[in-house]
């Protein structure tokens, strides 16, 4: 089921079938012990989160990595892994490659290399980032990546605070847990982002976007 909605959402994304038919297929609920999760990002949540960044983090490294994993469906080790020049602005797409000679693999390795088309909104995202935002840095081996800090390539860990940081709710909403949010160490603090009881870790942000 996994599989089929990921096959039906990039249907929406060639006009093939409605773009919200994806959300209809639910993944069904596995007993104790089946490696079930139960934390997901539905399309409302992300909208809203997709409406804050648009407005106050325009083309931050948080944009970045939001709508790579939201509208790419990428796994934050595909996110670490691209360079600057994979992304193909003309041709409005990705080449994810597994490169574990620079420290750079992806999950599935060789098998999981793909071309992604991209929406003219992340196309324009992305430029704004590598003509403006982007720190211009190079990795040990030498490579641009594409989410980079000031020291080189940004880090798992980074990219997953970053994920973290971004799904509490207090960032684009109202706090649903009743703390008072200048007090709030999850949000007055982005290391601390995790410790929201709403925020939501890169495996579920990405994989129970089903990126696997």
């Amino acid at each position: 089921m996994d599989t089929l909605r990921v096959f039906i959402r990039w249907c929406g994304t060639i006009d093939a079938v409605p773009t919200d038919l994806w959300s209809k297929v639910v993944s069904p609920s596995l007993a104790d012990g089946e490696n079930s999760r139960d934390v997901m990002i539905d399309s409302e949540v992300a909208d809203g989160i997709l409406d804050y960044l648009s407005t106050d983090e325009y083309a931050s490294e948080l944009h970045v990595t939001f709508l790579l994993m939201w509208h790419a469906l990428l796994r934050r080790g595909a996110v670490h892994a691209l360079d600057v020049a994979d992304y193909d602005a003309e041709e409005m797409s990705l080449d994810v490659r597994h490169r574990p000679e620079t420290e750079t693999p992806i999950k599935n390795k060789f098998d999981g290399e793909r071309f992604i088309a991209l929406s003219a909104e992340t196309c324009s995202v992305l430029d704004a980032w590598i003509a403006d935002r982007r720190p211009d840095t190079v990795d040990k081996y030498g490579q641009h990546p594409l989410l980079s800090i000031a020291k080189g390539r940004a880090h798992l860990t980074t990219i997953q605070a970053y994920v973290y940081s971004i799904t509490r709710p207090c960032v684009f909403t109202s706090c649903p847990h009743d703390r008072e949010v200048s007090e709030c160490e999850a949000t007055t603090d982005r290391s601390q982002a995790f410790g929201c009881p709403s925020s939501v870790s890169p495996l579920s942000a990405a994989e129970r976007l089903l990126i696997g």
